[in-house]
């Protein structure tokens, strides 16, 4: 897990911790292990049985996940759900499914309801809470000052929103790389729709709409096109693995061999950033799921 920090994409509001500290880790924390971190680092720690039961409930969590995934592989996702109850009360005991075990029976009829995960989880709730605190300037009337600090929030939220919508070049430079028919500006940061790449950290993966995936190692001006471009190095990659079904089906990739020339792609057809995690020698990428 350790190994894992310096790969963490900025969208992560924490680091991995090592599993001695499991019994203080943070929802978000479980939830990267589950969604990203445990596919990998459980790989060669668990008896096949333990570690094909822990896939069947992170194959199932990405696809419900996953906006584009979520209803047409609904009812794979809430098979491979059945199984880990199954499963589970075999190898573990069923002294140990609780109530929250039993709601994983019914998540799958609820994303059809409700949309992918995110869209219902109560992640967003969380975070506010901790804003709502510091917001606070004495004990009492706690209710009361909530409310006018979120009155005023509301009154200047509006032209925040209208620039955050925005794609934003940021940290200008001139090291390049560049090539035929590229030019200043250049620069090491891009954000758009929430998400941020950068040249400089592991924030610099891409899936494009090809499904190609980039390393990317600048965003500059191109003289031809008349609009921003990525320039980087193109990665192959294969499936990671292929049971109960191929990573490639829920957005995992194991990365090889990225091509020496540099290719050039304009910034509109990036389609997700992935987040590498490190498996010996290779690289594993995961379409990134969440935003905060």
């Amino acid at each position: 897990m350790i190994k894992c920090r310096k790969y963490i994409c900025c969208e992560f509001n924490r680091k991995p911790r090592p599993l001695g500290e499991i019994n203080r880790f943070k929802a978000t924390e479980f939830r990267q292990f589950l969604l990203y971190t445990g596919a990998i680092v459980l790989r060669n720690e668990l008896p096949n049985e333990h570690y094909n039961l822990f896939m069947a409930l992170h194959i199932s969590c990405r696809i419900l996940a996953i906006e584009s995934l979520c209803l047409r592989y609904n009812d794979y996702a809430k098979q491979l759900l059945q199984d880990f109850l199954k499963n589970f009360a075999k190898l573990l005991g069923k002294e140990h499914l609780s109530f929250n075990f039993h709601g994983l029976l019914h998540i799958a009829d609820d994303v059809k309801e409700f949309g992918p995960l995110d869209s219902f989880s109560a992640f967003r709730f969380e975070n506010r809470l901790g804003g709502l605190k510091q917001n606070l300037r004495k004990p009492a009337q706690a209710l009361q000052q909530i409310h006018r600090r979120l009155i005023e929030e509301k009154r200047r939220a509006f032209p925040a929103m209208i620039s955050d919508a925005k794609p934003e070049f940021q940290r200008a430079h001139s090291d390049g790389p560049l090539s035929c028919n590229l030019s200043d500006p250049q620069y090491h940061r891009y954000s758009v729709n929430g998400v941020v790449f950068n040249v400089k950290t592991f924030d610099r993966f891409l899936l494009l709409q090809s499904g190609e995936i980039i390393e990317a190692k600048n965003f500059c001006y191109s003289t031809s096109t008349k609009g921003f471009v990525v320039i980087g190095n193109k990665w192959k990659f294969s499936d990671y693995y292929n049971f109960p079904c191929k990573s490639s089906t829920v957005g995992t990739f194991q990365l090889q061999n990225p091509d020496t020339v540099l290719s050039v792609h304009s910034v509109e057809n990036i389609t997700n950033k992935l987040q590498i995690i490190p498996d010996g020698d290779t690289l594993i990428a995961h379409t990134l799921i969440h935003q905060k």
